[in-house]
């Protein structure tokens, strides 16, 4: 028990361990087989006892998704490195779920019965040294009976007993564990991680962010213009993450121009902080702004203002409106420029909408860029690169969690389709960084039109609603031919399916819809909680209805979602502080 004395507490290395011990005392027994009936008839016994040991661990491995080559490998040889594998151990955590201590407990037990074997084997050792090359054990004992009178290795035949019948129990205790797990499992009642309670103010914050989004993209579409012929697109990148500042929604947002030079890529990206106010406080004033370049030439005045939301003294600040610049753009670009952290707190200025609740939209630049400096890669690209192969299953979960709030803070909104990909999604992240330290560069993207180019899709708009209309008819005929009861959520299940499998999914064909809900049947390496979740988001399985624009729906998503996400990634991030002692 040295191993685990030094703090390999994770279920496989110490399964690995037990097979170690089972191959050692195995070749003693066999050794001496021939020394008395008692040691004959033990090795038999035992010989039975290690190979239902060894059938236990075949399936507990399979269950981790490896392959019957790979299981073969590491029953064959107990010291292969696969058995200090960390993410094998937490795929074997997740699917044990809450009886993860139990069957820990039962198989040190086997080891510790093991370990009552190795005791009683001391006699054996003796002869093991004084084997001379070449020898067979037989001769050795055979000789030492000769040489030394009164030559005897004691064998206490009532506790080989004692030790081989708590050994036996600990096995039949293993494989009744395991058994009930899938009994469970294909009974449609898995074992349920218990929900942990979310972050506080989450709920809120995610409500009034997608108030808020909707309301920004409004604002934004309605002011935004360029005046520099060379940009030939514009995009803005909303960030999924969000804060709540004295009850107000804090967004991050990247503006990105491509010009005629650059075939791929933008040759500007400017990252801003946005601030929302609701208007039923009293409006800030407001000022022109300068036009143009003549902003270059003014006097440089900046207003400093609080950085926490609502303001105590509305009136002693001036904000520009931005709504009154005739380039949109080049006021971004050039007030946004890296500034030190002081001047982090410098309004670029305000947009006003005024819907039902208006809001006041202040932006600000970002102190610490993320965007710049990184490439934006989509999911789909990052789940078919190979640099991302061994993401951790801690990383997965906190993935599938990151994209559950995206889809909740911004379905039915123009940051999102109904119908969404893991491709609508990106992060900024260089080719080396680790997915768990860009998670939060998460965000959705849409383009920004010229206030004449909008005036043209405007004349065009009765072909557009008809094509539309045709369009969601044909939608409407496959949800009620395939039973897609809610179209996000179950973009959000096949995402999750993704997820786990760690595949990007093709969703063209209603035979592949039908392929996505054979797949969600099948096991899932992240474990029975996250198949649930993943059936219950393909299925709008919620008990609240389909429509995810009510209020109880998103409610029950999010409690049904987030709280057991939350739970499963407390319960394996003890295996990322405790790395090094696998």
């Amino acid at each position: 028990m040295a191993e685990l004395a030094l703090g390999v507490v994770g279920v496989v290395p110490i399964v690995g361990f037990v097979l170690q011990s089972y191959k050692a005392i195995s070749k003693t027994f066999r050794d001496f087989r021939h020394c008395s009936t008692v040691v004959k008839r033990t090795r038999i016994i035992l010989t039975y006892q290690e190979r239902i040991f060894k059938n236990e661990c075949q399936l507990l491995l399979q269950r981790a998704h490896r392959g019957d080559d790979a299981v073969d490998e590491m029953l064959d040889d107990p010291d292969h490195p696969e058995w200090m594998n960390v993410d094998l151990d937490r795929n074997i955590t997740v699917w044990l779920g809450s009886n993860r201590e139990a069957y820990l407990c039962t198989v040190e037990a086997c080891s510790e019965a093991l370990e009552g074997l190795r005791e009683q084997c001391k006699e054996f050792e003796a002869v093991y040294a004084q084997q001379k090359t070449g020898e067979r054990l037989k001769d050795t004992v055979r000789r030492l009976r000769k040489v030394q009178e009164g030559f005897k290795i004691a064998i206490n035949e009532a506790e080989y007993c004692r030790v081989i019948a708590n050994l036996k129990e600990s096995t039949e205790a293993l494989i009744l564990l395991r058994t009930q797990i899938l009994d469970l499992e294909k009974g449609g009642t898995a074992i349920r991680v218990k929900s942990r309670p979310p972050p506080p103010n989450e709920w809120a914050s995610v409500q009034k962010t997608r108030r808020a989004s909707q309301a920004l993209h409004e604002a934004l579409s309605e002011a935004w213009n360029c005046g520099q012929a060379v940009h030939e697109r514009h995009f803005v990148k909303l960030f999924t993450e969000s804060e709540l500042i004295c009850n107000e929604i804090q967004l991050s947002l990247a503006f990105a121009s491509q010009d005629n030079a650059h075939e791929t890529g933008f040759s500007t990206l400017v990252e801003l902080v946005v601030r929302s106010q609701a208007l039923e406080h009293p409006k800030l004033p407001s000022i022109r702004l300068p036009t143009g370049k003549d902003v270059l030439r003014s006097s440089n005045r900046v207003i400093e203002v609080d950085t926490d939301l609502p303001r105590t003294d509305p009136q002693s600040h001036i904000s520009y409106d931005l709504r009154s610049t005739k380039d949109f753009c080049w006021e971004l670009t050039q007030r946004a420029q890296p500034l030190p952290q002081k001047a982090a707190t410098v309004c670029i200025g305000h947009l006003d909408i005024t819907t039902d609740p208006g809001y006041r939209y202040s932006f600000f630049p970002r102190l610490h860029d993320i965007a710049c400096c990184n490439q934006a890669v989509s999911l789909s690209q990052m789940l078919n690169s190979s640099t991302w192969d061994s993401v951790s299953i801690v990383t997965k979960l906190k993935l599938a969690r990151a994209l559950v709030l995206a889809i909740l803070r911004f379905h039915s909104t123009p940051w999102l389709n109904d119908v969404w990909r893991l491709q609508d999604l990106s992060i900024f992240s260089r080719s080396q960084d680790d997915l768990s330290e860009t998670l939060g560069t998460l965000h959705v993207g849409v383009g920004l039109a010229q206030k004449d180019t909008r005036r043209q899709v405007a004349d065009s708009t009765d072909e557009i609603q008809v094509a539309a209309n045709h369009q969601t008819a044909g939608a409407d005929y496959d949800q009620l031919l395939y039973g897609v009861d809610n179209l996000s959520l179950h973009s959000l299940g096949v995402a999750l399916l993704q997820i786990d499998r760690w595949q990007s999914l093709e969703i063209e064909t209603p035979d592949d819809i039908v392929g996505v809900r054979r797949m969600s049947r099948c096991r899932f390496s992240l474990g029975p909680q996250y198949g649930e979740i993943t059936r219950k988001c393909l299925r709008c399985d919620f008990g609240h209805g389909y429509d995810l624009t009510k209020p109880e729906l998103q409610e029950a998503v999010y409690n049904n979602t987030i709280g057991v996400l939350e739970e499963m990634i407390g319960v394996l991030d003890f295996g990322e502080e405790n790395e090094e002692s696998f």
